[in-house]
């Protein structure tokens, strides 16, 4: 079976129809006697990482790390904009409304 790595030895893919002849030459690629699979068992909260030892492939556990928030869309700081500029619009006519309220004894 091929197993593809990367230079990190990382393992990205297998091929199980290659022949070792074929990867003669890749350093992209290894041989190794035996079944793999992507199969690692789930752990809450770590990503499993395949990796070539330089016999055998393994597993290692990496924390995960959490999704950043992401970013306002330019349309979303536009209806921001609007919808601020429209609040400020009603907050100065309530203002106005209510001084001349004020003035003439109502409030």
């Amino acid at each position: 079976m091929v197993l593809f790595i990367t230079n990190n030895n990382i393992i990205r893919a297998y091929n199980k129809k290659m022949t070792q002849a074929e990867i003669l030459g890749r350093t992209d690629a290894v041989w190794y006697d035996g079944d793999f699979g992507f199969n690692a068992e789930y752990r809450e909260g770590y990503v499993a990482e395949y990796r070539w030892d330089g016999e055998n492939p393994i597993v290692e556990y990496v924390e995960s790390k959490p999704y950043p928030e992401p970013e306002p869309t330019q349309l979303d700081r536009i209806e921001a904009a609007a919808n601020m500029k429209n609040a400020d619009i009603t907050q100065a006519a309530i203002d106005e409304y209510t001084l001349e309220l004020v003035k003439e004894g109502v409030l």
